[in-house]
């Protein structure tokens, strides 16, 4: 079914762009829009799982400042894993500033890197952190939508499949980390 979706859109895209395929500037977006969004998604688990680890001691009246509960999650198989996914998207992207939308690409690609590097490397109190990552989410979000505003369907329909082919790779590739971790250590409890 997934091959038959992919085909269905680049037959779309091909006719769509006729027989010189997208141009330097449509592949350039795609990527952007593509990172982007699998960023969001993964960096929304990643604080997720921050939260359940450092949400108890905060409510108990622990210390919200150290991160020791974190840094022991992200040396985990799971954490690991997903640090090595996420590396691709903590550099931005260069951007050919001959393009039109030069400005547009550089805005996402810089939130979308900025947003990455602050979830891999939290600081400060949680409170601190969680209004930095709704800060930097809100400045992509904005200029998401900015680059998506002229951009081409078709080119918005390949966004969407790429997106959604690679946040079902990120997520397997999370489930598979996580097996691999508690069958590597028997007997004791996965990482929260």
């Amino acid at each position: 079914m997934r091959r038959a979706v992919t085909g269905f859109v680049a037959s779309l895209v091909l006719v769509a762009c006729g027989e010189t395929g997208p141009t330097p500037e449509q592949t350039a977006t795609r990527q952007a829009l593509v990172g982007a969004h699998v960023a969001r998604a993964a960096v929304s688990h990643l604080v997720s799982r921050y939260a359940e680890i450092v949400g108890t001691p905060v409510e108990a009246g622990g210390d919200a400042t150290t991160w020791g509960g974190v840094t022991a999650y992200r040396g985990s198989p799971e954490g690991l894993a997903e640090g090595t996914f996420l590396a691709e998207l903590a550099k931005p992207a260069p951007v050919d500033p001959a393009f039109p939308r030069a400005k547009d690409l550089e805005a996402v690609s810089r939130a979308t890197a900025d947003l990455v590097n602050l979830a891999l490397a939290p600081t400060g109190t949680w409170e601190e952190f969680d209004g930095q990552i709704s800060a930097i989410r809100t400045r992509l979000d904005e200029a998401v939508a900015a680059l998506e505003k002229g951009t081409k369907s078709y080119v918005l329909i390949e966004v969407r499949s790429e997106t959604n082919m690679q946040t079902a790779e990120y997520t397997a590739m999370l489930a598979k980390a996580k097996a691999d971790g508690a069958t590597a250590a028997p007997g004791t409890a996965p990482a929260p």
